[in-house]
């Protein structure tokens, strides 16, 4: 009698820490929040330098009214002023 009695016991322990076990596995992880502002730098380009024309390893490139491409390789994060310009080419 007592061997049964310990069987139900040991498989009741047994049952009850398999179904613990099971519920306090990782869950799988929920998708990260979007952040609000996804960018670290905000770097200020003057008006007159015109429309965005394309980046490549010159820079990025901007021509304005008057055909003049800049081409810009480091913006500077957060400070007031235009960035330095690393090429300019003019049409005359």
């Amino acid at each position: 009698m007592k061997r049964v009695i310990f069987s139900a016991a040991f498989s009741l322990l047994l049952a009850v820490s398999f179904f613990i076990a099971r519920k306090t596995q990782a869950s799988p992880a929920a998708a990260p929040a979007a952040p609000q502002d996804s960018s670290r730098c905000i770097a200020n380009v003057p008006l007159d330098w015109g429309e965005y024309v394309d980046s490549s390893t010159n820079g990025v490139a901007f021509r304005d009214s008057s055909g003049t491409l800049r081409f810009v390789k480091n913006f500077p994060c957060g400070l007031e002023g235009a960035p330095n310009v690393a090429l300019e080419i003019r049409r005359k």
